[in-house]
């Protein structure tokens, strides 16, 4: 089964995440720029394939259900297995 999307709504719970990738602001974190630049290289990618895309800051008291997964996960890694 094969199916297209057209258009993605990316909602992330760090804003100054999503400023970064909108433009607004420069990622200046030696550590977080090679993170950043593979950020933007596959939003290009979506856009190189006819998917536009928005990117939605969601205060995290508006997104309990993400971060509660986000902390389980977080909560159940294993540095061992990676």
């Amino acid at each position: 089964m094969r199916f297209s999307l057209n258009f993605v709504v990316f909602r992330v719970d760090s804003m100054l995440l999503a400023m970064q990738v909108t433009g607004c602001w420069a990622c200046r974190s030696f550590n977080l720029v090679p993170a950043y630049n593979q950020c933007l290289a596959a939003l290009r990618a979506l856009s190189a394939r006819g998917v536009e895309y928005h990117v939605e800051h969601v205060y995290r008291e508006y997104n309990s259900d993400a971060d509660g997964v986000a902390n389980e996960v977080l909560n159940s890694y294993d540095a061992m297995l990676h």
